[in-house]
């Protein structure tokens, strides 16, 4: 599941132009959040990685992005463990979750 379709019935409640104002923020920063996600894990900086990713995890998690919202979370939990040889592979998940909820949101 990209979109969680519960979450975005309620966010609908508050009216389809918040929606759009949501979506559109989240849209325009997360590009930045993955930008200094991206120099954290090419720079073996886990405490950054966990910081960058559980903020990306909460903001995904704002939208719906449930997909997206978990693989930051596994991102982030291999940070805080050290688990540095998993970080390359679970970025990539981030990556290609992003993908998927940005095509999603788009959508909308």
């Amino acid at each position: 599941m990209i979109l969680d379709e519960r979450h975005l019935s309620m966010l609908r409640e508050l009216g389809d132009d918040v929606v759009g104002e949501i979506v559109g923020v989240y849209l325009h920063t997360t590009p930045d959040n993955l930008k200094a996600l991206s120099a954290a894990v090419a720079a073996d900086d886990p405490g950054t990685v966990r910081r960058e990713a559980h903020s990306l995890k909460g903001a995904s998690g704002n939208v719906g992005a449930v997909a997206l919202s978990n693989a930051c979370r596994d991102l982030e939990h291999a940070a805080a463990a050290g688990e540095s040889a998993r970080i390359p592979g679970l970025w990539a998940s981030v990556q290609a979750r992003y993908a998927e909820a940005r095509s999603a949101l788009e959508a909308l």
